[in-house]
């Protein structure tokens, strides 16, 4: 359950447009990459968004709190994998964070 119930709503999108920085865009993007609008959003750990995006570990970690801070993506612990085992902690993509990636490759066209 989120702290803050307002976090990652799309209304605050335009303060997600700000990102400039080329590191937090691959990160958001490896993000939204598994983003599952059927059944909610997919969280993931840091090694397979290093994988994707060729950033060191404490990168990817400094930029998805910061993401997280900007309601962007969203963080949570006690997560299981497919075989329903204990797979640690990650983050995902908020709905907001996947809208405001739609309206930057909008802008870019």
């Amino acid at each position: 359950m989120l702290k803050n119930p307002d976090h990652g709503r799309v209304s605050e999108i335009w303060r997600g447009l700000k990102i400039t920085d080329r590191n937090q865009l691959k990160v958001l993007r490896a993000l939204d990459a598994y983003y599952d609008g059927h059944y909610g959003f997919g969280f993931v750990s840091f090694k397979p968004i290093c994988r994707r995006t060729k950033l060191s570990r404490p990168v990817v970690r400094r930029i998805c709190r910061h993401l997280a801070r900007k309601g962007m993506a969203e963080y949570a612990k006690g997560m299981f994998n497919l075989d329903g085992e204990v797979a640690g902690a990650g983050y995902a993509i908020t709905q907001a964070g996947h809208v405001a990636l739609q309206i930057l490759a909008g802008e870019r066209q």
